[in-house]
């Protein structure tokens, strides 16, 4: 039982340093929508969307890379989405 407390307080610290706050910068929060699971067609084209208006901003480039590591996915999805595969 004791092993399976640990386990459940090493999760809980690691979903932890995802959850987003006040204090959260935008890329903290793109990478929180980038995570979601369910998401939409239509919610999958406005976050690409969002990602691509964040990469072309003024962020920092050590953010922006953040970003980058979560994004394969999403392009995978949309592209899915623009050809018709997935409504």
């Amino acid at each position: 039982m004791e092993s399976l407390n640990k386990l459940i307080k090493t999760v809980k610290k690691y979903n932890a340093k995802y959850d987003i706050t006040e204090k959260s910068s935008d890329a903290e929060k793109i990478r929180f929508e980038l995570m979601k699971k369910g998401l939409s067609s239509k919610e999958c084209l406005e976050l690409r969307q969002k990602v691509i208006e964040f990469l072309k901003s003024d962020a920092p480039d050590s953010e922006k890379e953040m970003i980058k590591g979560y994004t394969e996915s999403l392009s995978i999805i949309c592209s899915a989405i623009e050809q018709g595969y997935i409504k």
